[in-house]
């Protein structure tokens, strides 16, 4: 049996730019795609930044997204990149998930800094994948509940959780902090495959898949959007 992935796309409004030094300036269309899935807690992130402006000379350039929680050890991807030259001419770089925070950093491969530009000819193309977190979603931004999931324990545990804030169109961001073993000798984050999420009206019913049965309280955090 396949792990699903569902692709998600962050708005430019989530997303905040900035630089090691001096200013990076990305307007709404030159984020041509951000996007990230989950199975369990990895992220694979994937993203497309291009024709940007750099101003001083920053070692590093810098997106945070808004909700995202990277765990406790930095990760590194990969980024095709374009520093003052348009992508017509291509280097390679790092793409670097800063740990414990929602920072991915961008440098370039010989570890230089970005050349100061004006003409929109800056960017990057770039896959990264990490691990979250435990809560995942930032503290400032989720609301956190415990859940009841029924016996006898199952793969698929379907819960309602009530909030007037929910409406039949809202998209839910959200998270198991920690689930019970089933198998004592397995670890948390391994069981846990994926938790689908379906809204209505003042609530939401939250799918929970896992490789092995469970039952009993299992602690989330959501974020609820239109």
């Amino acid at each position: 049996m396949g792990i699903p992935i569902v692709w998600v796309e962050v708005p430019y409004a989530n997303c905040t730019f900035t630089a090691s030094a001096g200013t990076w300036t990305v307007d709404a269309g030159d984020l041509l795609y951000l996007r990230y899935a989950t199975i369990g807690r990895l992220i694979f992130i994937r993203g497309a930044i291009v024709t940007t402006d750099v101003s001083a000379a920053p070692l590093e350039l810098r997106l945070a997204i808004a909700g995202i929680n990277f765990g406790a050890q930095d990760a590194f991807g990969f980024s095709v990149l374009t520093d003052a030259t348009g992508f017509a001419t291509q280097d390679t770089g790092q793409a670097i998930a800063r740990a414990a925070t929602d920072l991915i950093a961008f440098k370039k491969r010989d570890g230089a800094a970005w050349t100061l530009t004006a003409g929109d000819n800056t960017g990057v193309i770039f896959s990264l994948t990490a691990e979250l977190n435990t809560g995942n979603l930032s503290a400032t931004s989720a609301t956190r509940v415990v859940v009841s999931a029924p016996f006898p324990p199952k793969r698929e545990q379907l819960v309602i959780i009530v909030d007037p804030g929910v409406t039949a169109t809202s998209k839910i961001n959200i998270w198991a902090s920690g689930l019970a073993e089933s198998d004592l000798n397995g670890s948390d984050g391994v069981d846990l495959l994926a938790i689908r999420t379906r809204a209505s009206t003042g609530q939401f019913t939250a799918e929970i898949q896992t490789l092995t049965p469970w039952a009993g309280t299992l602690a989330v955090d959501y974020t609820v959007s239109a």
